[in-house]
């Protein structure tokens, strides 16, 4: 069974570590931007975001436990600034180590009840196209694609 804990200041910093070097390669690739572009896109967002680190306002960061191992993490946003209030998670994330025993749509299902105990009504996200796996875990839980971006190259 999954446990959700509050992050450590420790934990956020391996997880910065981790999330920004997993966003820089994404976005790279997913726009065809060097490695250089995607590592600069990542360090503006997360100055941006970030602005307090572990304590920025609204910013949820969460260990995900399984008995005494931590198999990943969870990052998401309370937005309150709109008629209906939702979460945004920016991050859901098992370790390798743990991937291909549920624990992805288990860890959802954990994200799912915090949102509720918030009161809030609804839950947006971002997924890159090429992460077909997780598009297929967000499609069993329901959500809907609102926005595709697309890209052509030129010659």
């Amino acid at each position: 069974m999954i446990q959700l804990k509050p992050m450590t200041q420790l934990a956020y910093e391996h997880f910065c570590e981790i999330s920004k070097k997993d966003y820089a390669q994404s976005k790279s690739k997913a726009e065809r931007l060097s490695v250089h572009e995607g590592e600069k896109i990542a360090e503006d967002a997360w100055e941006k975001l970030l602005s307090d680190g572990l304590s920025t306002p609204l910013h949820h960061f969460y260990s995900a436990w399984e008995n005494d191992q931590n198999i990943g993490m969870i990052w998401f946003k309370e937005e309150r600034d709109w008629e209906t209030p939702y979460a945004y998670l920016y991050q859901i994330l098992i370790w390798d180590e743990y991937q291909g025993r549920g624990l992805g749509k288990s860890l959802m299902k954990h994200f799912e009840d915090e949102v509720k105990k918030l009161n809030l009504k609804r839950i947006r996200l971002h997924v890159f196209a090429f992460n077909e796996r997780a598009i297929k875990m967000y499609e069993d839980f329901e959500f809907e694609k609102t926005n595709i971006v697309m890209i052509k190259e030129l010659e």
